[in-house]
C-alpha cells in the first residue's frame, strides 16, 4: 500500500511520544465495503506487515469472500484506514493514565478509496483435519482447518450448568497451582487476566508453531475460532484449550500452555 501524499504516510502513522520515541504500528484495520458486483458486504479486518518506507505499508489481510461465486472475477472495495496500538501498550496507557481514546487508534486516510482488485480462487492449499477428540470432561476439537493464512478451529464443548463451571475454573487454577507452584500460578493467572467468576462458557485456545510462536487470534465466527497464520511457517501446530478466552489470547508461552490447560492437541501438518 503506497500513498501518493508528498511527505507519505509521516507522523499520522508513525505517531511520536512525548519523549520523542515513536509508537511501532504493526497492524492496521481496514473498514469498509466491497462489492461483486450483485451484493454490498461490510467488512472490518486487520492488514499487518509493517512499514518499509516513509510512504509504504506492507502486509496481508483476509477478508471473508466464502460466498461469493467462483466465476466473479473481480471486486470493488471503499475502505477506511485506522491505525491501532496493541494491547500491551494500550494497557501501559491505561496504567499511565493516559485516556483510552487517545491512544486506541488514528484515523489516517479517509475518502474514496476505490480499488478493483482481481480474484484468483485457489482451494489447493486448504487442508481440512476431522479431529473429534475430547477429554473426560467433554471438551475438545471437532475440527481444524488450515490454510497458509489462517487456522480454523470447531471446538467442541459439553453443556455445562453453573457447578460444572465451577468445577472446571477451580480444576484448571489448581492444575496452575500444581504446575508453576502458588507464586508461579498467581502471577500467570493475573498477567493474562483469569475469569473464575464468569456464569457463561468462554474457552479459547492458545495455538503455537513447531517454534513456539503463538498464532493471533483473529475472531469468531459462532463457535469456531480463527487464528492467524500469515507469514509465518507450520509444519506443527499445537493447541491448548484454556476455559477463558482473554486467559489463553494472552498466553505466549508455550511451555506454560503445555502444562496448564484442559486440553490439547498436536497436528503434524
Amino acid at each position: 500500500m503506497v500513498t501518493q501524499d508528498e511527505e507519505g504516510f509521516g507522523h499520522e502513522i508513525l505517531k511520536t511520544k512525548e519523549d520523542g520515541s515513536q509508537l511501532d504500528y504493526s497492524m492496521i484495520q481496514m473498514d469498509g465495503t466491497w462489492s461483486d458486483g450483485s451484493e454490498e458486504h461490510v467488512f472490518s479486518e486487520l492488514l499487518i506487515g509493517e512499514q518499509t518506507a516513509h510512504d509504504t505499508f506492507e502486509g496481508r489481510i483476509k477478508i471473508a469472500t466464502e460466498n461469493t461465486d467462483k466465476n466473479v472475477k473481480g471486486i470493488q472495495m471503499h475502505i477506511t484506514l485506522l491505525f491501532w496500538t496493541d494491547y500491551d501498550k494500550l494497557e501501559e496507557a491505561k496504567r499511565q493514565g493516559t485516556p483510552e481514546e487517545e491512544v486506541k487508534f488514528h484515523i489516517v486516510k479517509t475518502g474514496d478509496w476505490n480499488l478493483q482488485i482481481p480474484v484468483k480462487v485457489d482451494d489447493s492449499q486448504i487442508k481440512t483435519f476431522h479431529v473429534n477428540e475430547t477429554n473426560a470432561q467433554g471438551f475438545g476439537i471437532e475440527s481444524i482447518m488450515v490454510t497458509p493464512y489462517e487456522i480454523q478451529i470447531v471446538p467442541i464443548v459439553p453443556e455445562l450448568n453453573s457447578d460444572m463451571l465451577n468445577q472446571v475454573y477451580s480444576g484448571f487454577k489448581n492444575l496452575c497451582v500444581e504446575q508453576l507452584g502458588e507464586e508461579g500460578a498467581d502471577t500467570f493467572l493475573a498477567e493474562t487476566l483469569f475469569d473464575s467468576t464468569d456464569l457463561h462458557w468462554y474457552g479459547g485456545f492458545a495455538v503455537f508453531n513447531q517454534d513456539g510462536e503463538r498464532m493471533e487470534f483473529g475472531n469468531m465466527q459462532g463457535t469456531m475460532e480463527i487464528h492467524q497464520g500469515e507469514m509465518k511457517k507450520m509444519d506443527k501446530l499445537f493447541f491448548y484449550l484454556m476455559p477463558d478466552d482473554v486467559t489463553a489470547f494472552k498466553c505466549e508461552d508455550q511451555s506454560v500452555a503445555e502444562k496448564c490447560n484442559i486440553f490439547s492437541f498436536v497436528l503434524e501438518l
